[in-house]
């Protein structure tokens, strides 16, 4: 537990880095999208299966890419804002 007491000391002295650490984590899943990779966009559901049979699969794959570049410019202005 002392790994996890210093990352949790570290995140509260540094509140702010957060935001850094969820736009790394969006942009690898980006990556992935862009990639190819299946695990990253696979439908989960009967909603997310319809959708990609009404856009076809690389429409699909450019809405999620889209909305993962919304979220990370989103997440670099708030971490922007929080200084």
């Amino acid at each position: 537990m002392d790994f996890f007491d210093k990352l949790n000391n570290w995140v509260q002295g540094h509140p702010g880095n957060g935001y850094l650490i969820v736009a790394g984590l969006l942009t690898l899943w980006l990556f992935g999208v862009i990639m190819g990779w299946k695990w990253t966009y696979e439908a989960n559901s009967w909603k997310q299966n319809a959708l990609r049979e009404i856009l076809g699969a690389g429409m699909y794959r450019f809405c999620i890419g889209a909305i993962l570049a919304i979220s990370i410019g989103i997440t670099l202005y708030l971490y922007s804002i929080a200084g």
